[in-house]
């Protein structure tokens, strides 16, 4: 008797550990640029269509990442970094057990720099007949004549 009720509990603890993995799946995969040149510390985040549910990781120095643990259905998952352009990848279908990999190609973003430069006219002062100093005088000379008669 003994012997059946050990056989029985290692069969039900051996069933719900078994139960508690299938319904979950891993997204891997490697982050490079159009080069091929990996990109390390980008960031991924993975979303569930149907429930919006959210996991967000980030690609270590070798420019991999895992996402581990994902409940199965479909996801979007965004890669985005600075200075690179963000990738959004829709309807990425994770099934029971899956380990997909996903790699992604982010592209350099164009930089636009604006540069403004702005000029006040140096302030005269007011209380001396002198300019700020680094300008340029302008002079008038006048000409007096005294006579005498």
């Amino acid at each position: 008797m003994r012997h059946w009720f050990l056989i029985l509990f290692v069969l039900v603890l051996g069933t719900s550990v078994g139960l508690a993995q299938v319904d979950r799946a891993t997204l891997t995969g490697t982050i490079t640029d159009s080069t091929g040149a990996v990109i390390p510390n980008a960031n991924v985040e993975v979303t569930s269509q149907e429930t919006g549910w959210k996991r967000a990781v980030q690609a270590n120095a070798d420019g991999a990442y895992v996402v581990p643990g994902l409940p199965i259905g479909a996801y979007t998952v965004v890669v985005s970094l600075s200075g690179f352009s963000t990738a959004s990848i829709k309807d990425v279908r994770l099934g029971v057990g899956d380990t997909r990999r996903l790699d992604v190609q982010l592209q350099v973003s164009a930089v636009e720099t604006q540069i403004v430069v702005e000029s006040t006219a140096a302030a005269l002062e007011s209380d001396t007949p002198t300019l700020p100093r680094g300008q340029p005088a302008i002079r008038k000379e006048s000409s007096r004549c005294a006579f005498s008669l």
